[in-house]
């Protein structure tokens, strides 16, 4: 036995001489507050579940090399597992898994060990991505969430109200999903932005914009609540006057408007007036058509 302490004058050793061994080595300070420093490295042996390479006295806890990851062994259990490129619940079904690369929109940070490509991940700074087999189903901002991909279900049921932001008549924030700009005379129609707004007619509409279109093999639509002012203000849907975007603005793309049974919206008169019209984009190809309908007129 080696023990040092700071009554021990030297380190003394004690050996079993016929079986050339040592048995048992023991350091250990007089003082709660002492350490003991080594200048070279330590080196034991990798251990295993029962028997963990550095472990507490009176207990079957501590870690082992586990094919070069360090495993945490909590009361004879496998728990935790520190390797290069994550750092894992040990030995449980889909247990928590942390990936030490960085995280995109379709490699998750936090997944589950045996489904690594699965879990939640991000893109960019304040940008949240759920991902399902490396592809990125939801991706939630601070602002507005986008969803892509499928619900593998055949019903979706919603116990509580969703609201989606809807315009006040006045209100030209492009949060909204329908609004008024340019001194009041362009309609503007987001499909990024929810799926139902309102505005109040404050001149004539001579120009309709839709933006963020869906891409193709996606449908994308919004329900326009119009009221009309005292004025009896109209909105021009003709070809000249609608144009189509793919996203803000900025790209314009192929599309018209078609009206069921080919006969246009026209708005009701009388202040106060409410019209709801139905905007759907259906893409086909490079061809973004809207398909509108007018749901009812002239509710009082």
């Amino acid at each position: 036995m080696v023990r040092y302490s700071q009554t021990t004058p030297a380190l003394r050793l004690i050996s079993n001489r016929r079986m050339r061994r040592i048995i048992l080595i023991t350091l250990q300070t007089t003082d709660s507050d002492e350490r003991i420093i080594l200048s070279q490295e330590l080196t034991v042996p990798d251990g295993s579940i029962n028997n963990p390479s550095i472990r507490f006295t009176g207990h079957n806890t501590g870690i082992h090399n586990d094919g070069g990851h360090i495993a945490a062994v909590l009361q004879g259990s496998r728990t935790y597992k520190l390797g290069l490129s994550h750092f894992q619940r040990y030995d449980v079904s889909r247990g928590f898994e942390i990936d030490t690369a960085a995280g995109t929109t379709t490699n998750p940070v936090y997944a589950f060990n045996g489904d690594t490509d699965t879990g939640v991940g991000t893109g960019v700074g304040d940008q949240l991505s759920l991902i399902a087999g490396g592809v990125e189903g939801i991706r939630i901002t601070e602002a507005v969430t986008h969803a892509s991909g499928s619900i593998a279900s055949a019903v979706v049921k919603i116990q509580d109200a969703i609201q989606y932001n809807s315009g006040t008549g006045s209100d030209t924030a492009t949060t909204e999903a329908v609004y008024l700009e340019d001194t009041n005379s362009h309609l503007v129609i987001d499909f990024a932005n929810g799926n139902f707004g309102d505005v109040t007619l404050a001149a004539a509409i001579d120009t309709v914009k839709f933006l963020n279109a869906p891409p193709d093999g996606t449908v994308a639509t919004v329900t326009a609540k119009i009221t009309q002012d005292s004025s009896n203000r109209e909105i021009d849907y003709s070809a000249s006057a609608v144009t189509v975007y793919s996203e803000d603005g900025d790209t314009a793309v192929t599309g018209e408007v078609l009206w069921s049974g080919a006969a246009a919206h026209v708005m009701s008169t009388g202040s106060g007036a409410v019209d709801l019209v139905s905007f759907t984009c259906i893409p086909s190809g490079s061809t973004f058509n809207i398909y509108a309908a007018v749901i009812g007129q002239a509710f009082a």
